[in-house]
């Protein structure tokens, strides 16, 4: 559903820390993003993070729901940050590190933490990536390495080894030459396990996987078990243990006391840890282990586990997803970023793709107004005149512009573009991608090499630009998409999916905890392709009542969207009344009703009424006067297609696209004018009748309007003016007669670019 976008907050607001807050315990939905009061100074030993992404742990799910029996613990135990302040004794860290680690109290925008408990974090890795880290492998870690001494050869079974730690526990188990065992809650997720390479996997669920592991051992059993599950399946697995062997365990619930596993097994090492109790008792416990990991991630032995990410606003979200173990991995939370402070810096570069169309243009004005030094202006082509002299005022001004001819859906030229900025221009603080090109046809004139034109510059060059630039610390990552995605923009169904593939990957790059904003934007009042198409003469977008956003208006909606944070949103200028009275059919009523309160129902189209009131209120009419009163109704419809007002003179006998009537809107009369008859009519409609008088003439025929349909004033048809042709016309398909129709309509120019 469309909602008005609320303005940022500003001032000391906007800065305020914020974190994630148990509100209603015992509901996975009781959890709110509350602004709290500032974090304390960090103290010896400590820093201070700015959270970019946290990890989500199941004792994250327990304490929610009322269910953890180690009472009240903070939300949230890892993260990955940066650095914002430093407290005494700390060396290793400064502020604008970015950093890694176990973090208590992670889930919320800023954190006081231990220095010991964190360490840079690898570059090589995003956010998400890397708060996905700590907690996993560092309890893995901890068991299998430290308190059970596994080694090469050794049987090991690892419990919901599909979850974080359990994920993490097997690819320890691999790397140290160990023999797996797994168990696994859903097939897919048995499967996955088996795609890694474990050999013995079994179901979570269920307690015949003690029969399959002594089939497979021949009753020896394993020497490791890493335990999180609860209930039966302890006693079970203990009970699989060989002799000298080792049981690991994680759980909260039904766990066997040391005391109680010793009298059962005394031949057993039994481990009941907690690795954030023990690392918080001992600060020197944690970083060694980490360093290892870090080593082995580096070196490929290790592979990070694979992440599903939310917006640290989704929280109750993620909670659910894990609570109905769904996930694969780690769940990783995003922090908001952090808001204010300049948008643009003079010592860094800014890419604008499109950058030398007539809104690239603009855009690049706008850089420099915000204080941008260096642009990088690339198009498809070398830049005309008017964006030439453009170039040169903005250069004189002292701005470094370079124009580079490069398609920005090829790789290997946008590839070329980034290595020449990293070479010789200061490094590059973000991404505005402008590129496009429309292809305007209804379907039945689009064409597989029509919309791969479309698709390339704009939605894959955006792609090509988020793989290239992933890795950069940008200040932003700005996608130009278009209000047709979202409002229905009729023959631009290429155009508008290209523009949904931009805001998708918006949202994808945002839950990486990486730099993204999709603006839908409206119409331009002096740049941009519907800046064009007005030029043309076809606006039928101000028809529907789509205003013009200014070079101030727009930038300005621009610079909010920025400083709000926002990752998708639209910004335009639109008489709402005048488009829900407009609104296609088929189109969602209540896709709008944010933005239309107070409408509960869906309007009748402007000048008309259903079907069947129009042919009831023909036939009450005295015969002599219903084909004036249908030519009245059939111009009404058509100045209302045509963008006109209903005072327009217009011609009964002169052809429709003599007017303007282009292929589009011949579709879209023609659909009007099947609602207004209550009936479908043919595609060919305007081919078969080009004119007012033609169409009056086929609908007295069609619904019967004159008991001697003879009487009606002939009106020649395009086929009766094309007689040679009839033959051929009578035999071919609708299919094909549409194609022809839209082929004889079809004006607007192809193939526009900005």
């Amino acid at each position: 559903r469309l909602v008005r976008r609320a303005a940022p907050e500003t001032g000391q607001a906007a800065n305020e820390p914020r974190r994630l807050t148990l509100v209603q315990p015992g509901t996975l939905d009781g959890v709110e993003l509350r602004t709290t009061p500032p974090s304390p100074a960090p103290g010896s030993g400590e820093v201070r993070l700015r959270v970019l992404a946290a990890g989500v742990n199941f004792r994250d799910v327990l304490f929610t729901l009322g269910m953890y029996p180690g009472g009240d613990v903070p939300l949230g135990a890892e993260c990955c940050g940066i650095v914002l302040e430093t407290g005494a004794g700390v060396a290793e860290f400064a502020p604008g590190d970015r950093v890694f680690g176990y973090a208590p109290g992670a889930f919320g925008t800023e954190v006081v933490v231990p220095a010991a408990f964190l360490a840079p974090a690898p570059p090589e890795l995003d956010d998400v990536s890397a708060a996905a880290i700590p907690v996993a492998f560092l309890t893995a870690y901890y068991g299998l390495h430290r308190l059970a001494d596994m080694r090469s050869g050794e049987r090991v079974l690892i419990h919901a080894a599909a979850g974080g730690v359990g994920l993490a526990a097997v690819r320890l188990a691999q790397r140290a030459g160990a023999e797996v065992f797994a168990t696994a809650g859903s097939p897919e997720k048995r499967e996955m396990l088996r795609s890694i390479g474990v050999p013995h996997v079994m179901d979570s669920r269920s307690l015949d996987f003690a029969d399959e592991i002594r089939r497979i051992t021949q009753g020896e059993g394993v020497d490791i078990v890493l335990n999180s599950l609860a209930g039966d399946f302890i006693p079970t697995s203990f009970g699989l243990v060989a002799r000298g062997g080792r049981f690991l365990e994680l759980g909260k619930r039904d766990v066997l006391s040391p005391e109680a596993a010793a009298e059962a097994r005394p031949d057993v090492r039994y481990h009941l840890f907690d690795l954030g109790a023990e690392g918080e008792a001992d600060h020197a416990l944690l970083r060694p282990m980490l360093d290892e990991i870090l080593a082995a991630l580096s070196d490929g032995t290790l592979h990070p586990l694979p992440t599903r990410a939310f917006a640290l606003e989704r929280a109750g979200d993620a909670f659910r997803f894990m609570a109905q173990a769904k996930h694969v991995g780690k769940l990783v939370l995003v922090a908001p970023r952090a808001p204010g402070g300049a948008l643009v810096s003079a010592g860094k570069t800014y890419w604008v793709t499109g950058g030398l169309g007539a809104l690239g243009i603009e855009t690049a004005r706008w850089l420099v107004r915000l204080g941008a030094r260096t642009l990088v202006l690339t198009g498809r082509s070398v830049p005309g005149a008017a964006a030439a002299e453009a170039v040169r005022e903005i250069e004189a001004g002292g701005v470094t512009v370079r124009v580079v001819a490069a398609d920005a859906g090829d790789a290997r030229e946008m590839s070329r573009v980034l290595a020449d900025v990293a070479a010789t221009l200061p490094p590059l603080g973000g991404v505005v991608h402008a590129a496009g090109m429309l292809e305007d046809a209804v379907l039945v004139r689009q064409s597989l090499e029509a919309c791969r034109r479309v698709l390339h510059g704009k939605a894959h060059g955006a792609w090509v630009l988020h793989e290239l630039t992933r890795d950069l610390d940008l200040d932003f990552f700005i996608l130009y998409s278009a209000a047709g995605v979202l409002l229905g923009a009729p023959g631009q169904g290429a155009y508008p999916a290209a523009n949904a593939e931009l805001d998708a990957l918006a949202q994808a790059r945002a839950l990486r905890g990486l730099p993204a904003l999709s603006v839908a934007w409206g119409a331009w009042a002096d740049a941009g392709m519907a800046a064009n198409l007005a030029a043309s003469g076809n606006d039928g977008w101000a028809a529907r009542g789509l205003g013009k956003l200014t070079r101030t208006s727009g930038f300005a909606a621009l610079e909010r969207l920025m400083r709000g944070g926002a990752v998708h949103a639209a910004a335009m200028a639109i008489d709402w009344d005048r488009f829900m009275a407009r609104l296609p059919e088929g189109m969602d009523f209540a896709f709008f009703r944010g933005l239309a309160p107070g409408r509960g129902v869906r309007p009748a189209p402007e000048g008309g009424r259903k079907g069947s009131d129009l042919v009831a209120r023909l036939r009450v009419l005295p015969e002599s006067q219903r084909r004036d009163a249908l030519l009245a109704h059939l111009r009404e419809r058509a100045l209302n297609v045509l963008g006109q007002p209903v005072s327009t003179s217009m011609d009964a006998a002169v052809p429709l696209r003599e007017m303007g009537l282009d292929s589009l809107m011949a579709v879209e009369l023609r659909n009007a004018l099947s609602r207004s008859v209550g009936k479908p009519l043919p595609a060919t409609l305007l081919f078969d009748h080009p004119t007012l008088d033609a169409l009056a003439a086929y609908f007295v025929r069609t619904l019967s309007l004159l008991a001697d349909a003879s009487s009606a004033p002939p009106a020649t048809t395009r086929r009766e003016a094309a007689s040679s042709d009839a033959d051929d016309l009578a035999g071919i398909s609708e299919e094909e007669a549409a194609a022809l129709l839209l082929s004889e309509l079809e004006r607007a120019p192809k193939g526009r670019s900005s």
